[in-house]
């Protein structure tokens, strides 16, 4: 069974500015983990917490520009929110700073590959997915 937007929405609110890394790598970060033979790393096996296959309003593909606060972008988003939200009150810290460690390496990943496309933040998480993945470790943290 898949949330809904205001179920989403709810459970997401008031999640503390440092745990938000945007909704652009938050989007292409649940579209890798639920289909990653689409849009992460093809042979990965796909997140399943939502069932197999993942709900379609989890892997809908928002056309047209981006809106801020609607869209399917918005909802994959507020997935992510609203999981460091809970992870954050149940002290389940572990898991948390998984979360937060892999949203934060996607967030930089998204932000090098529309760099290096020429794209803008409005060119959807769904085209930047697989290119944010398939940037070298070597490009986003420079020299060793």
């Amino acid at each position: 069974m898949s949330p809904t937007d205001e179920q989403l929405r709810i459970a997401a609110r008031d999640i503390e500015p440092r745990d938000d890394h945007n909704n652009l790598s938050a989007s292409a970060l649940v579209l890798a983990m639920l289909r990653p033979d689409v849009f992460g790393v093809a042979g990965g096996p796909p997140l399943r917490i939502f069932g197999q296959p993942a709900p379609s309003g989890l892997l809908d593909i928002q056309r047209g520009p981006y809106r801020s606060g609607h869209g399917a972008d918005n909802r994959r988003g507020n997935l992510l929110e609203a999981l460091t939200k809970h992870f954050r009150q149940t002290s389940q810290l572990g898991t948390l700073h998984l979360l937060q460690d892999t949203w934060t390496m996607m967030s930089g990943r998204c932000s090098f590959a529309l760099r290096a496309l020429g794209w803008s933040a409005h060119a959807g998480a769904w085209r930047v997915a697989r290119h944010a993945l398939a940037v070298p470790d070597s490009s986003i943290r420079g020299p060793q």
